[in-house]
């Protein structure tokens, strides 16, 4: 009957564990997003925001294969196997984001029109991760997606949304954090 308490108390343990890594994850998504919101419309000249976005989705990748990896019960091939999707999955991101690439050096998209796109393809690429990984992507590609559409229709005034979305985010944060210490 102590080992059924245990066992419980052991699963309470690791779901609070696991709740805080999704928290974790999330809130770095969201972070890094934010500020390439704000790189990608002050970015006129230079390429630098396609190149942050490019290093997000590494970022991305490694976050969501970890958390697959920390919270699958599978046996341990099928963790090897769904890493190997992983991997194919974001590196189908990269390759389509090195075209975009092209597309500006052809003159075809200016920079900021490149940074969207790559931001609304990572909404997209988060969004399916979340099918077959984790629910918390779907949702992080939705935000990421809502980003996309907001930076779109309020270029102008996106650096003074992006500050109060990341004051608004770090208050979730640290309210999140402090009820998870009670």
């Amino acid at each position: 009957m102590n080992s059924g308490k245990s066992t419980a108390k052991d699963m309470s343990v690791i779901a609070i564990r696991h709740g805080k890594a999704r928290l974790t994850v999330s809130s770095i998504m969201l972070v890094l997003s934010l500020i390439g919101v704000i790189i990608t419309c002050m970015d006129r000249e230079s390429s630098f925001s396609r190149w942050y976005w490019s290093g997000a989705v590494v970022v991305f990748a490694v976050l969501s294969l970890w958390l697959s990896r920390i919270d699958s019960p599978k046996p341990r091939r099928i963790k090897g196997l769904a890493v190997w999707r992983g991997i194919v999955h974001w590196l189908a991101l990269l390759i389509i984001i090195f075209h975009v690439h092209l597309l500006v050096y052809a003159g075809i998209a200016d920079n900021i029109t490149a940074g969207l796109v790559i931001l609304m393809l990572l909404a997209l690429t988060t969004f399916l991760a979340g099918l077959y990984y984790d629910s918390t992507f779907m949702l992080i590609g939705v935000l990421l997606f809502a980003m996309g559409v907001i930076a779109t229709m309020l270029y102008k005034y996106v650096l003074l949304v992006a500050v109060i979305a990341l004051v608004v985010i770090g208050l979730i944060i640290f309210w999140l954090y402090r009820r998870s210490k009670r």
